[in-house]
């Protein structure tokens, strides 16, 4: 169960930070959008991430810990791939916000996981490796995004990002 935790440790900073990195490229390319837009967006991306938090926990009164945190992955994923489907300014917002909720849920159930599951004796070991994978994904998400913007539309990209991140939340 702690591998099943730090793979979607992975996954989540994969999304985060690719989003993170390129959603400014994105808003500039399908739309036009302005730097101060595109930090807008961020903004957006992190307040609905931080007010999805708050209810992780009534979420995890009604259902299984793990089945809510594969699920908010895969909202995630599916917030991201709908960033390159809808090519207007709504429909990236529209994404933005599907994938702050499922970052924002995903977050302290993880957290809370890792430190309930590791024996007292292994918990400091179980957080610093679940950093380790944090980091992981930090690193894997915007170079396999930049070696993707290389060859793709930036459309395409978010799509197969979004595509790849449901497809290995669903095999986990």
């Amino acid at each position: 169960r702690q591998v099943f935790i730090k793979d979607r440790f992975v996954i989540r900073f994969v999304l985060t930070f690719t989003f993170y990195a390129y959603v400014s490229v994105l808003l500039s390319r399908t739309v036009g959008a302005s730097t101060t837009t595109a930090g807008v967006a961020v903004s957006l991306f992190a307040l609905v991430s931080l007010v999805s938090a708050t209810q992780a926990g009534r979420v995890v009164e009604t259902w299984n810990a793990f089945a809510v945190l594969s699920g908010s992955l895969l909202i995630a994923a599916v917030g991201m791939a709908l960033m390159g489907t809808v090519v207007a300014f709504p429909g990236i917002v529209f994404g933005i916000v599907v994938a702050g909720i499922g970052s924002g849920i995903s977050a302290p159930i993880q957290k809370s996981l890792i430190t309930q599951l590791a024996p007292l004796s292994l918990r400091a070991g179980a957080v610093a490796s679940a950093v380790i994978f944090q980091s992981v994904g930090s690193t894997i998400g915007p170079f396999a995004m930049g070696i993707a913007l290389g060859r793709l539309p930036i459309t395409t990209a978010f799509i197969l990002l979004g595509i790849t991140a449901t497809a290995a939340s669903a095999a986990i």
